[in-house]
């Protein structure tokens, strides 16, 4: 069952429908849309609403269910994408808004809940924006609504003008920048394929062949370093799970071979009631024999029940051996979707930084990259949550 808001004012729901767009690294991976030739940058940078309304603007968001009170509460947004939320499993909100995810909400709470359950979904902290280039201070910045380009940049202390060849050097340092987190995107890229070498035909052609291989063998040597670290800790794991096998197989050993001897002093037992019945031997031999066949019973138990004990300890290794493997594995997930925001942040730097002219007379550029674009912004243009401002010199003809 999905609830818009006609089914809500029905019942007296009221939804307030704040949103977030994309994450900020997510906002600048794989740009296709490329710079905009015709933007106006003394113009807003969006026609958007200054208010956002997709789940992924948030860093944080405000859950509260109408009938299941344990689970309201404040829920992270993650980096791939998804909510996780206990009992209703890993929600996935890439491109949705806040209504969109309300309905989801309430379709997952209801057929567990079996009945009608509604959820409102507030923002309780948006994703911030981040600027970077010829400003004091980089770095990220909380956003508000009709935060403006101008603004933003007067909060961490206005532009730096840079001189000619500081500007030479702060490309030079972006050009640098750019090739080291190349060459670490392809060492993830080859741990998460399983590769034993590196290869990034990209690397070459940013740096140079000698260049290259330099910052190749660094890498290598990491990506080794970090296989190794994670195979003693699986060697440790087996190491532990072979003990705890021969633990067990002599319990088993010990255990049959105490079932034969309970079996015959059964056996003996019998034989002596028998007689005990007969008159022909006295109740304290009988006596006797059945305390020795309840210390042979006790024995087994404790047998059974120290073999059940080292079958959950082998359980237990094996789990920690996948553990180990699946934290490695979204190690590197992480790690790539954070190099992916460092490069293109770079990249737009590289991208403003490039056009500029020495010899002609210094002026200021801004650009956002936003969902997939980049795009020409000035002064008053308004910013959303999780966009980057570069802020660079641009060269315009002297007058």
């Amino acid at each position: 069952m999905t609830f818009n808001y006609a089914d809500l004012s029905r019942v007296g729901f009221f939804v307030l429908a704040l949103g977030w767009g994309n994450a900020f690294g997510e906002d600048i991976a794989g740009i296709p849309g490329g710079l905009s030739q015709k933007a106006d940058r003394a113009a807003p940078a969006t026609s958007e609403s200054a208010v956002p309304s997709a789940v992924t603007d948030a860093q944080k968001v405000s859950l509260k269910f109408s009938d299941i009170p344990k689970l309201n509460g404040d829920y992270r947004v993650n980096a791939d994408q998804t909510v996780t939320i206990p009992g209703l499993g890993r929600v996935a909100v890439g491109g949705i808004t806040i209504p969109e995810f309300e309905g989801i909400l309430s379709d997952r709470a209801t057929g567990i809940a079996g009945r009608d359950v509604y959820v409102t979904v507030e923002v309780s902290e948006y994703r911030p924006i981040f600027i970077t280039g010829s400003v004091p201070r980089v770095g990220p910045l909380p956003w508000q609504p009709e935060l403006t380009v101008e603004q933003a940049v007067a909060a961490v202390g206005g532009v730096a003008r840079l001189q000619a060849t500081e500007s030479l050097l702060q490309r030079r340092r972006a050009e640098l920048e750019e090739q080291r987190l190349v060459a670490a995107m392809a060492r993830l890229q080859a741990e998460q394929q399983g590769a034993d070498r590196i290869v990034s035909p990209e690397l070459v052609k940013l740096s140079g062949k000698n260049e290259a291989e330099k910052l190749i063998g660094a890498q290598f040597s990491l990506m080794r370093n970090r296989q190794t670290a994670m195979q003693k800790q699986l060697d440790a794991i087996a190491v532990g799970k072979t003990l705890a096998n021969e633990e067990l197989d002599a319990l088993r050993l010990q255990r049959s071979k105490l079932d034969n001897q309970l079996q015959l002093r059964r056996k003996q037992r019998e034989r002596i009631q028998a007689l005990l019945e007969q008159k022909l031997t006295v109740a304290d031999r009988a006596l006797e024999e059945d305390i020795k066949v309840s210390d042979l019973e006790e024995k087994s138990a404790n047998i059974s029940v120290a073999m059940a004990r080292v079958q959950a300890t082998i359980t237990n290794f094996d789990r920690e051996a996948l553990s180990v493997a699946e934290a490695r594995k979204s190690e590197i997930d992480n790690e790539i979707i954070r190099l992916e925001r460092e490069l293109a942040q770079t990249r737009a730097v590289l991208n403003v930084l490039k056009s500029s002219d020495q010899e002609q007379e210094p002026s200021i550029r801004y650009s956002i990259s936003r969902r997939g674009n980049l795009i020409e912004a000035g002064p008053s243009s308004l910013l959303m949550p999780g966009d980057l401002l570069a802020v660079a010199q641009e060269v315009s003809p002297q007058q």
